[in-house]
Formats: C-alpha cells, structure tokens, sequence
C-alpha cells in the first residue's frame, strides 16, 4: 500500500489525502479512495494508473500477493 502511495506522489507530484489533521488522514486512508491520477496525469498511461490503484486497493486481496507478482506486473508494463 505505502508503494503504492510514494508512486502516486512521485507521478503527480500530490499526495493521495491531502487532508488537514493527522486524523482525518488517517481516516482518509482507511477509507477514502483518492483523486484518480488520470485527473492529475492524463498523459500517464492507464496501465500505469491501474496498477498504482491496484497497490493502493483499502482490501489487501485485492492488492499484489507478493513482490515477485508486482515486479511481473511491472514487466508487464515494458512489453
């Protein structure tokens, strides 16, 4: 999930939550889904921003089961 978050930052140049407390962030991150970064980067490829929604998924199945799976995923990419 936290790569998931430095890659969003990283490639918008935002964080995910740009929220006013640390509570409401901590909120935000438990269960808000943040701004799609086809809004903040329409030039990104849709690849590229599904799989940073893919790491940044609130439910951990639904995210990558290992590194190994991510790093395919990312290959994937290159292809």
């Amino acid at each position: 999930y936290s790569l998931g978050c430095t890659f969003y930052f990283a490639l918008s140049g935002q964080v995910p939550f740009p929220a006013t407390s640390a509570l409401e962030k901590i909120f935000c991150h438990a269960f808000e889904t943040p701004r799609p970064l086809q809004e903040l980067r329409p030039d990104l490829p849709l690849a590229v921003a599904a799989l940073i929604a893919r790491l940044m998924e609130k439910n951990p199945d639904r995210r990558f089961d290992s590194p190994v799976d991510l790093l395919q995923a990312l290959a994937g990419l290159h292809a």
